[in-house]
């Protein structure tokens, strides 16, 4: 056996401590010897101890009461003791788990503490626990690996260290605070600005991370630590809906930063696609003495993940690693961030909100400053601000809505925050929850004109300046008026940057707004005209000064539907933003509905000669994606530009893809043999007959696809034919050649090197199967089992046991399923394991069943073990066995695989929900909803408000949707608005269910909202709103890059009938019949002809079905609804 680095020692008592600290060291890299996972019953332990002492170079004793009154644990400690009496090698590491008296030979050991003031939290006290165990064990010294810096000789402060107790005094009275509510900071702030200020600035690492929940301060903290920098920007942040959060800050960067007079980054961004703007940034921070301040810095992680995209993980880490670098770089973010590689080396500080007497005194001040103070009772300010867990922004929140209300209505809107009792854990979500409804009351109360100003000015989604409103439409109140109103209802804050809405309140304003098109147009038109001014009158001469205005610009230009302005802006900026355009991301267009926008306008405005074949190609592929008017048609014409010799053969495929939709097979067989004249019969080749043989099996034009794969299989040269083949094959079966199909797959069995030969395999032995010929097929599978270098080997295990399984030849089967989980060539085994299990408990093998899973699960060679969790539980319960069931699918959500994995709570909950335990699979659907970087989340969520319906709690089952909805880690959101939205109309609020879904459909990151547009409709017609139905479906169909058109089309004519609009209807379903290609118009045919019919248009409805035949002559449906109109 081969030598281990730890031995850990333990009292029964503390087994789940040794453990937890054995998991960590293992997972750390290191090899750990314990007596729970490594001696079984009958081991020898005197043998065993023997053998620990002599294969572990270190052993580690958890220390506690239990384990210092224990004799049997001595003789694991004293061996280590004695030979290393002294402690210098450390080979005795005891780790403290519980208080206990230390005497005798433990008295002078220095022990790794758990002990010492972990965080309350318990993710954080994990990660602090982790870093005290792993910095404990490590027996390196701990000088850093680089000179440390010259102290901070320049800054106006110097280090506390060298400070008379006057001078440091003094030093705390020049530190500067930002002016707002400064004497109300907080203990902790207070401390936290002084050790920025004094240790941090002058002689700390160059990164610092500050952390806390939304409203604690962070920003206005922020603020006070860069105005005692010698040279600091203000601070920046992404926009909340930017499609590239990271491009966006490197934007804002290199504007202030040009500001100042660094143009690093500026002339990294002019250098296009050649340009690195994180090393330009890198030596910004290496060689200038500023601070500066990155904003809201986790809308750069990627859903709950707690690191940044890489160019930002090697930016902090190289310049933490960096020779006495003098700049700084200060991250503010709202979610607790992981010590990792990355960030190991920064500085990472916690902000909390105030202490309940500090933020009693907070609010004591605000109440009467607002002349509120008989409104609170002094007795209960401590414990309101305790529930709202000392939260700054939440208690000036409230103060404004006590303006209007009692503080007792106040409460009633968040009982679950307010409810009678102690509080144990403060819940941040239901904080901001409270907020958002404060401030719709409020926003209730504000009169005409200030709260349409409220809306305009919401769009800006980055501080803006008093001209931004100069234009404002206000005939009664001066603009000046309506902003100091704002501000004196602390909805607005001015900043050195300009001003901006309180967060929750511009969400609600922007929501708001949006379901009012006009004003919706009209307010971005204003913001757009805002932005232009940099632009218009002067020729812009360089992008210092506008590369961010040029990013707010695109953004007002498209949602106000003046997208095709933007290369009026400036030349210069329209060419840096073509540069963006990676030439390796051509062949894809954007899913950002404003980026999609933004491209065809700039590529467009381009004068022909200045397109090179690339961007045409880009282009087409933009307008193909958009599909909207004669985006086809346009796409088309750029696409034939972009075509010719040396081409990337993708651009080809477009061609014959767009020819195909708009002019038939014969253009398409045209572009195919000028696409094979250039690109010959190499690698490509293949490709083209793929694509056009595609596009004809989709249209059920089998035949002409057959044809056209043949001619690809024996062209001569042409290569990577398995493909070709294999969909050859595929259509012949359809068209009942079956033994056409067989003799052509097994001529390419026969090829040599055939890529993915199983595939192959797999679909002849179907055929053959389908043919009744199950012998055969058997046969050829067994061959396949012997073939030298066979990849997938388990899809021919599989599909011969199941064949075997027809013939009930169980035991054979079996025995062939164990061989394939022993044969070291199958790679994927899961599906074996259980499978085989299967067949074992239907033989009533059941023991056996569990042994093989159990087997399955702890061997190593299963990397996804998903799969036998789920068919162990589920053996489990049929086999009367319920609980066991249960238990082992709570003890796997320890797993860290498993514990990441919702199916493991959704079965669990099944289970518990078969069992009539409804309570308990609730609460592990709860479970499973706190674990953080799971994705897919958004089943947990249905099922945990189905089964809380089920219990009468209609309103919890909403609230449970509703949080899932604002839960990023969901999947399916589109799912949860309907689920949700149809518990509202359940409960007879069919307004709020109606509201619930335009929320969804005017979220910009939702996508598939076509079920949403449709349920809204249906809902819109039951409300007797059908005419808004019809508009909304109209809207919709008219959107760029919306699929499932069929459908909407389909909806919106039903919905025109129901209120006479036939001939609306027909004209509606003829649009979409010859308009771009937008997916199988079968069912459009037959309703248009249906329509037509009831119209007494029966001549006209045959025309147009017998058109539909010549498109898809396959279709059934479509011929027999022809032959009944006949």
């Amino acid at each position: 056996m081969s030598k281990k680095d730890f031995f850990v020692s333990y009292n029964e008592h503390d087994k789940q401590w040794a453990e937890w600290i054995a998991w960590q060291l293992e997972a750390a890299g290191y090899k750990v010897l314990i007596q729970l996972w490594d001696w079984g019953p009958g081991n020898n332990f005197i043998l065993e101890m023997q053998k620990a002492s002599e294969l572990c170079k270190r052993t580690i004793i958890v220390l506690s009461p239990h384990f210092l009154k224990a004799q049997y644990t001595q003789p694991e400690w004293a061996q280590a003791f004695a030979q290393d009496p002294t402690g210098e090698n450390r080979l005795l590491i005891p780790v403290r788990v519980a208080t206990c008296e230390l005497k005798g030979f433990f008295s002078p050991l220095v022990y790794i503490d758990f002990l010492d003031t972990p965080p309350s939290n318990k993710s954080e006290q994990r990660e602090y626990l982790i870093t005290k165990l792993l910095d404990g064990v490590d027996s390196r010294r701990k000088k850093p690996v680089e000179e440390p810096p010259l102290p901070y000789m320049e800054s106006t402060l110097m280090s506390a260290a060298a400070l008379s107790g006057d001078e440091k005094q003094q030093q705390s009275e020049s530190i500067k605070e930002t002016p707002p509510n400064s004497k109300f900071h907080g203990k902790q702030h207070s401390k936290l600005l002084h050790y920025f200020a004094t240790d941090w600035l002058p002689n700390g690492p160059p990164v610092a991370i500050l952390q806390g929940f939304p409203g604690c301060g962070k920003t206005q903290l922020a603020s006070a630590i860069a105005a005692n920098a010698p040279l600091s920007l203000d601070p920046i942040e992404a926009s909340p809906d930017a499609q590239d959060p990271s491009l966006d800050i490197l934007m804002s960067l290199a504007d202030a930063l040009a500001s100042e007079g660094i143009t690093d980054l500026i002339d990294e961004f002019e250098k296009e696609t050649d340009g690195d703007l994180f090393n330009a940034l890198l030596k910004v921070l290496r060689r200038e003495r500023i601070l500066i301040v990155i904003d809201e810095f986790q809308r750069l992680f990627a859903n709950r993940d707690t690191h940044p995209p890489v160019g930002w993980q090697h930016l902090i880490e190289n310049l933490n690693n960096s020779n006495r670098p003098v700049g700084r770089l200060l991250l503010i973010s709202n979610r607790a961030i992981k010590k990792v590689r990355w960030c190991e080396k920064c500085d990472i500080q916690g902000l909390k909100g105030f202490t309940d007497s500090e933020a009693a005194a907070f609010l004591a001040d605000l109440l009467k400053s607002k002349d509120l103070t008989s409104k609170v009772p002094t007795e209960r300010l401590e414990e309101i601000c305790h529930r709202l867990d000392g939260n700054p922004r939440a208690l000036i929140t409230l103060v404004e809505s006590l303006v209007y209300d009692s503080l007792e209505e106040l409460l009633s809107l968040a009982l679950d925050l307010f409810s009678t009792g102690d509080v144990e854990i403060i819940n941040h979500d239901l904080i901001e929850d409270f907020e958002r409804e404060l401030i719709e009351r409020t926003l209730s109360h504000m009169e005409g004109d200030l709260l349409k100003f409220m809306r305009w000015i919401a769009v800006h989604r980055r501080p803006f300046k008093k001209e931004a409103f100069s234009e404002f439409p206000s005939a009664n109140i001066p603009t000046q008026v309506l902003r100091k109103q704002l501000i004196d209802r602390f909805l607005l804050t001015n900043t050195p940057s300009g001003d901006t809405m309180h967060p929750l309140a511009r969400e609600i304003s922007v929501t708001r707004l949006r379901n009012e098109k006009a004003e919706w147009k009209q307010a971005h038109n204003l913001a757009a005209n805002y932005h232009f001014r940099h632009f218009k009158a002067i020729q812009v001469k360089g992008a210092e000064r506008c590369i961010t205005s040029y990013a707010e610009l695109r953004h007002h230009l498209f949602e106000a539907g003046r997208i095709s302005e933007l290369y009026l802006a400036s030349d210069k900026l329209a060419q840096f933003a073509l540069s963006q355009i990676p030439k390796t991301t051509y062949s894809q267009a954007p899913s950002h509905v404003e980026t999609l926008e933004e491209r065809i306008a700039l590529i467009s405005a381009l004068p022909e000669d200045s397109r090179p074949k690339g961007l045409e190609y880009h282009l087409a592929l933009c307008l193909k994606h958009r599909n909207t008017g004669d985006d086809y048609q346009r796409a088309l014409f750029h696409v034939q530009r972009a075509v010719g010799p040396n081409v990337y053969y993708a651009v080809w495929l477009l061609l014959i893809e767009l020819e195909y939709s708009l002019n038939g097979i014969d253009a398409m067989l045209k572009a195919q043999d000028e696409a094979l004249k250039y690109l010959g019969n190499g690698s490509n080749a293949f490709a083209i007959y793929h694509r056009c043989a595609n596009l004809l099996g989709k249209d059920h034009k089998l035949d002409a696809a057959i044809n056209v794969l043949e001619k690809g299989i024996s062209t001569p040269g042409v290569k990577c034919l398995s493909p070709l083949i294999s969909l050859c094959s595929r259509y012949m079966e359809e068209t009942g050649r079956y033994d056409d199909a067989i003799r052509i797959l097994k001529k390419c069995i026969d090829m040599p090197n055939t890529p993915e030969l199983w595939k192959v395999y797999v679909q002849c032995a179907k055929l053959m199967a389908q043919m009744n010929r199950s012998g055969e097929a058997a046969a050829l599978l067994q061959k396949g089992l012997t073939v030298s270098g066979m990849t997938s080997l388990q899809h021919i295990y599989l599909l011969l046991a199941e064949l075997m399984v027809i013939d009930k030849k169980d035991d054979d089967v079996i025995r062939l399923l164990k061989d394939g989980i022993s044969d070291a060539r199958v790679i994927e085994k899961k599906d074996i394991y259980c499978l085989c299990a299967e067949l074992l408990v239907k033989n009533n093998r059941v023991e056996e069943a569990i042994a093989l899973l159990e087997n399955g699960i702890s061997s190593k060679s299963i990397k996804d073990p998903v799969p036998l969790y789920h068919k162990f539980a589920m053996i489990m319960e049929e086999s009367g066995n319920a609980d066991g069931g249960v238990k082992f699918l709570k003890g796997a959500m320890s797993h860290p695989i498993m514990s990441l994995e919702p199916s493991t709570y959704l079965i669990c909950a099944k289970q518990l929900f078969h069992a009539r335990n409804i309570d308990d699979a609730i609460s592990v659907l709860k479970q499973g909803l706190l674990v953080s970087n799971m994705k897919d989340k958004d089943q947990l969520y249905k099922m945990c408000a189905e089964l809380i319906e089920r219990q009468g709690r209609l309103d919890d089952a909403i609230g449970i949707l509703e949080k899932g909805i604002a839960d990023k880690s969901a999947h399916n959101q589109a799912y949860l608005y309907q689920t949700c939205s149809e518990l509202l109309e359940k409960s007879g609020r069919l307004n709020d269910a109606i509201e619930m879904l335009k929320k969804g459909i005017n979220a910009p990151a939702l996508t598939n909202k076509v079920v949403l547009f449709q349920v809204c409709a249906k809902l819109l017609k039951k409300a007797d709103r059908t005419p808004e139905g019809i508009e909304l479906i109209e809207k919709a169909i008219h959107l760029p890059g919306m699929t499932g058109l069929v459908i909407l089309y389909r909806a919106c004519a039903e919905l025109m009938v129901t209120v006479g609009r036939q001939q609306d209807a027909v004209q509606l379903l003829y649009n979409a019949i010859d308009g771009p290609k937008i997916g199988n118009l079968t069912s459009l045919y037959q309703l248009c002809a249906n329509l037509m019919i009831a119209a007494g248009q029966r001549e006209e409805a045959i025309t147009l079905l017998k058109k539909g035949i010549l498109v898809y002559p396959r279709d059934k449906d479509l011929k027999s609804f022809y032959e009944k109109a006949g």
